[in-house]
């Protein structure tokens, strides 16, 4: 019987759409609203009890109040004239079951409709909903490609008020509901193992359905199919479906990887979130768009010699972790992932690590963001209730368990920041060391090390202090006699205590970037033949030194960081195999410790950089309305700069690693964006810089392994070199000369006929950045002082360079001084300074003779995240109207491998 022609309360049917176990599904016309619905009308036998209509409307309530665009809105729920309906959003488009063709879809449609899927079911989690009968026929897609979920919650509607209110027919020790056989094959064939067994489901079950809806888009059949329910049932709940190699033929093993995942029996083995795997899906979905996924799918002989300029990480967090874009040596793939098999440990929304466990494996200690500045926590290893350990408004992160498992260390950024120390358990906290970084406990407990980064220098100092305080003393003071040190990344310790094993770099030589391995009882560090990384990697750091193997971490801030271990013996050191990778790239893998029994712990986080724009009273120092987020691709940027008029805005985006990076100029008031320049050799040092009326666009490159300025008309495709060994970092008001650095000098220089004046003379200073004010009086340049300090200086611009006793001081910070820019009216001047222990932008009142007036102010706090991100500094821009920023949002959790089998 049809109910098309009839009103059903206020609403008109005007006919049928489709029909399934659920109930029939009508479209019709709200006579109130004068809108098209779907109408759904329940099956009377699902209806028929008072408390099972009672306990669906609750149910269909909690869905009503899901607010996404990915999920069908339920507008009403009501009975009329004996029929009881749902009234939902209509949607024209096809069914996914309807679009899935013999031999599946393209891997771009698939990944497109997946993470839209992903990222519904997601939200819908995240409110306590678990939809349980995710299949094709309930995923709606557009015309234009959107995908609209339907039917969440309704999948209680069928369920047994209690176990014995149906029959069951047993299958071994299966239990199945006995009806209509067509709806059972249905149904079952998107089940999980645990929902087929009538076991209690959480959104894990969600994820094994929405592998198989995956794999069927992929491969065009069904991960679980038999001529019967029986058939079908016995299927889930003990075979495995086909590879999707075999079923679709040639895909990515990353693809392969994260959809079999969803599909593991066990849930403790699928993914944990729907948030995590909607993650993984868009760097494959980006990936693929790129043409990046593809070629990891084809089968190519290794390449050689070749070399490339590679990204640092981005992020400031991420940054401090993973040191600044060197240039490696020539690449050697690593070994495929052996079958190492993870685990997550906490379920946070935000950030949160990096995470250590305790030597005997029972606890793990982690920071977290979740009460806003990151403080350190403690749950056990199989729980999910964590102790919150420390209290602070200033970062506590980077923690380190002794090792008789009773203290842990961890850097703080209170009190000017330092090492600190407290019990496992909590307690009093104590600060052991300043400045440090990257506490490590030695194997024997005595000592920790950690490291010191002067400001402004890419090298840092290795200090060792008494696990419980004592006078810091240099680790191998020899070591810095010379222009050599270690990066800012971990050190770790050799299995005896006896050797330090680190990252270091010769001043001047990239190519001297390497593992160095310096002996705790003197003499010189002998390097170490690091594995050359990946094609994509860009970033390596050091975990920990177990037995035989060195765990670390590599790959890229776009193609994410993995774990992998290689054997190292010795002496002599050298590096005795092959790399071994234990995990898959997804997210950025950072941090880590290994219990005794050989358990990993990691924290896997996503960063995303874009940029922003804040309201500003550029003359007064003071932000005021809303945040504006301007972009939202995945891009790595950074070197943000603008036009003073605030017409144009210019920053380098990176969009994979074959090599390729851009600069990006936007138009300000449009938000139109073009590529301006886009440089032969991977460079993210290319620093743009646009003239007062964004006319014309200054960068430097490399050259035939040369760094060589350039300057061209905005929108021009011509260019003009202007020299080697320069970088422009300003133009004079009538822009065309422009403020270069020629080291050890600013010099200004006329590019019209290559003639250059000396302005400030930095000998003995480490350069960093420097602004004109607007009528080219001053020149304000950050450097790195001789005591290890940062510093602002205001000089005046004259026919002379500025003798260094005219230098006016603005400020000074023990961590870094960054990126000057000027008020519209040249009498303020922002920068950015962790003077407060966090990265912010402050301004500082200058007088008519170039001295500072009053307390600099802050014109914007970054000490906790907003709407999710935080402040991805130094670079910065400041218009009349606004203050442009890039942020970074992160999100992450820790999670564990065991690597001893």
């Amino acid at each position: 019987m049809t109910l098309a022609g009839r009103a059903i309360s206020h609403f008109q049917i005007l006919e049928k759409l489709g029909e399934g176990g659920m109930g029939v599904v009508y479209k019709g016309r709200d006579t109130h609203l004068d809108r098209y619905v779907a109408l759904k009308i329940l099956p009377p036998d699902k209806v028929a009890d008072a408390e099972r209509r009672r306990r669906f409307a609750q149910e269909a309530k909690a869905a009503s109040a899901l607010s996404h665009p990915g999920i069908v809105t339920i507008y009403d729920i009501d009975e009329a004239d004996g029929v009881y309906f749902i009234a939902m959003e209509y949607v024209a488009g096809k069914t996914l079951d309807r679009l899935i063709g013999r031999k599946g879809l393209p891997l771009s449609a698939v990944l497109a409709y997946a993470v839209q899927i992903a990222d519904a079911l997601a939200r819908a989690h995240g409110a306590g909903i678990v939809h349980r009968d995710l299949k094709p026929a309930n995923i709606m897609v557009t015309d234009d490609g959107a995908v609209k979920v339907l039917d969440f919650g309704l999948a209680k509607l069928m369920e047994p008020l209690e176990a014995g209110d149906a029959q069951t027919r047993t299958v071994g020790q299966t239990e199945l509901p006995l009806t209509d056989e067509g709806r059972i094959v249905g149904t079952f064939a998107y089940m999980s193992p645990e929902q087929a067994q009538g076991k209690p489901v959480d959104a894990r079950s969600d994820i094994f359905s929405f592998g198989s809806v995956l794999y069927e888009m992929l491969t065009g059949r069904r991960a679980f199919q038999g001529e019967t329910a029986m058939a079908t049932a016995a299927a889930i709940l003990s075979q495995e479906p086909p590879p999707l190699s075999a079923a679709a033929g040639p895909l990515p093993a990353d693809v392969e990887r994260s959809v079999m995942r969803c599909l593991r029996k066990d849930p403790q083995r699928r993914w944990q979130t729907m948030s995590d795997l909607k993650v993984a899906l868009q760097e494959l979905k980006e990936e693929s768009e790129s043409g990046s996924l593809a070629a990891a799918a084809a089968v190519a002989p290794p390449r050689r010699n070749r070399r490339a300029w590679l990204l640092g990480a981005a992020a400031a967090l991420v940054v401090a972790l993973a040191g600044a874009a060197a240039v490696w040596r020539i690449w050697r793939p690593a070994a495929a992932p052996a079958a190492f098999e993870t685990t997550r440990l906490t379920f946070e929304s935000g950030f949160t690590g990096p995470g250590v466990i305790s030597p005997d494996g029972k606890l793990l200690v982690y920071s977290s963001d979740r009460d806003g500045p990151f403080n350190l926590y403690v749950q056990q290893i199989n729980g999910r209730q964590a102790i919150r350990l420390t209290n602070q408004d200033a970062a506590d992160w980077m923690p380190d368990f002794s090792p008789d498992g009773s203290k842990i260390a961890f850097r703080s950024d209170r009190d000017g920041g330092g090492i600190y120390e407290m019990d496992a358990l909590g307690g009093p906290q104590r600060k052991i060391a300043d400045k440090g970084w990257f506490p490590r406990h030695s194997p024997d407990g005595s000592s920790i090390v950690y490291l010191v980064k002067p400001a402004l220098q890419s090298r840092g100092k290795l200090y060792l202090t008494g696990a419980h305080g004592g006078a810091p003393r240099p680790f191998q003071p020899s070591l810095y006699t010379a222009p050599f040190g270690p990066l800012p990344s971990p050190p770790v310790w050799s299995p005896d205590g006896q050797h330090l094993l680190f990252e270091g770099l010769r001043e001047g030589d990239p190519k001297s970037r390497d593992w160095w391995i310096a002996p705790m009882a003197g003499g010189d560090p002998v390097r170490v033949e690091a594995p050359r990384l990946g094609s994509q990697a860009g970033i390596r750091e050091l975990i920990v030194w177990r037995g035989k193997h060195v765990y670390y971490s590599e790959g890229s801030t776009q193609g994410g960081l993995s774990i992998h271990r290689v054997p190292l013996t010795g002496p002599p050191w050298k590096v005795a195999g092959e790399p071994e990778r234990i995990t898959s790239p997804l997210g950025m893998q950072l941090a880590g410790s290994i219990s005794a029994d050989g358990r990993l712990v990691f924290s896997s986080w996503n960063p995303a950089i874009n940029l922003w724009s804040i309201p500003l009273k550029a003359n007064e120092g003071a932000t005021h309305g809303e945040r504006r987020q301007l972009t939202a691709d995945s891009s790595v940027k950074m070197n943000l700069a603008a036009a003073a008029n605030g017409s144009k805005l210019a920053y380098i985006a990176a969009t994979d690693f074959r090599p390729s990076a851009e600069i990006r100029l936007r138009d300000a008031r449009s938000g139109r964006e073009e590529s301006a320049v886009s440089p032969a050799v991977l460079f993210l040092g290319l620093l743009p810089r646009v003239s007062a009326d964004g006319s014309r666009l200054a960068w430097r490159e490399m050259v035939d392994g040369k760094l060589t300025a350039f300057l061209s008309e905005s929108g021009s495709a011509s260019s003009t070199r202007l020299c080697e060994g320069c970088t422009v970092l300003d133009f004079f008001p009538d822009g065309r000369e422009t403020l270069v650095l020629q080291a050890p000098r600013l010099v200004r220089l006329n590019p019209a006929n290559g003639e250059g004046a000396p302005v400030v003379d930095l000998t003995g200073t480490l350069f960093s950045d420097a602004a004109l004010s607007p009528g080219a009086q001053w020149v304000a340049f950050t450097v790195g002082r001789p005591d290890g300090m940062a510093a602002l200086y205001l000089a005046p611009v004259g026919r002379q360079p500025a003798a260094r006793d005219s230098w006016i001081p603005i400020a000074e910070d023990r961590y870094g001084i960054a990126h000057p820019n000027w008020s519209p009216d040249g009498k303020l001047i922002y920068y950015t300074s962790t003077r407060d222990n966090h990265y912010c932008i402050w301004a500082q009142r200058i007088g008519p003779r170039g001295s500072p007036e009053g307390e600099p102010t802050a014109t914007l706090h970054m000490h906790r995240f907003f709407e999710g991100n935080f402040y991805s500094g130094p670079y910065f821009a400041v218009t009349p109207e606004n203050l442009f920023v890039m942020l970074t949002e992160v999100k992450g959790n820790v999670w564990m491998v065991k690597v001893d089998r």
